[in-house]
């Protein structure tokens, strides 16, 4: 055991717990009288506990909360967007960040392990406005800021808008899911009126 000893020469040597296992320890000491005498303890040096988070995510900026698993439980989460062992992405930025767990044995042994976490933002869904219409005004494609998302509302077949389908405001909804697959939505009030009566009444003849 003394390699794990600062000093051997010295009466008060510093141990390092550097190497797992036990140790043993022999103190020896010898008086003015030429006698000597000595003591062995044996000091037990525990192995850190394994401390591996498991992974988490990536995940929307509008999802709901998670619980956070490792595989040694009943150590304690810390970090941005972690609530009672639970990471809410809802409460976080857009981006990457860093959790961390520390979790102590029975030995009274601690480790730590950290885990990234994306969170990515949503996809803009703002729709193009469009109108207002006449009733009878030819169809208009729609388009929204994003292209690739799913129109739907009533009068709309095929990414169209269909004024003939009568007076009144007429709600366009739209969803668009990306790469990350996160959602968004958005929708519109359009609106559609009347058509004038352009036809001209007929009148009697005139004399000069």
């Amino acid at each position: 055991g003394s390699f794990n000893l600062n000093s051997t020469s010295i009466q008060t040597p510093i141990f390092t717990p550097s190497i797992v296992g036990s140790s043993e320890i022999i103190y020896s000491v010898t008086d003015a009288n030429g006698c000597s005498n000595s003591d062995t303890v044996s000091i037990i040096v525990n192995d850190l506990p394994n401390v591996i988070i498991n992974s988490a995510g990536p995940f929307c900026i509008n999802g709901t909360a998670v619980p956070m698993t490792a595989n040694n439980m009943g150590g304690t989460f810390s970090g941005p967007g972690i609530n009672l062992s639970n990471f809410d992405p809802s409460s976080v930025n857009a981006g990457t960040h860093t959790i961390s767990y520390l979790y102590t044995d029975l030995n009274g042994c601690s480790n730590t392990d950290t885990e990234n976490i994306i969170v990515n933002s949503l996809p803009n869904a703002t729709i193009n406005p469009i109108g207002p219409f006449c009733v009878g005004d030819a169809s208009v494609i729609l388009t929204a800021v994003i292209p690739g998302g799913i129109f739907s509302g009533i009068g709309i077949s095929s990414g169209s808008f269909n004024p003939s389908i009568g007076i009144g405001t007429f709600n366009v909804y739209y969803n668009i899911t990306d790469a990350n697959l996160c959602s968004n939505n958005d929708s519109i009030q359009v609106y559609i009126s009347s058509s004038y009566d352009a036809t001209i009444a007929l009148v009697n003849p005139f004399c000069s």
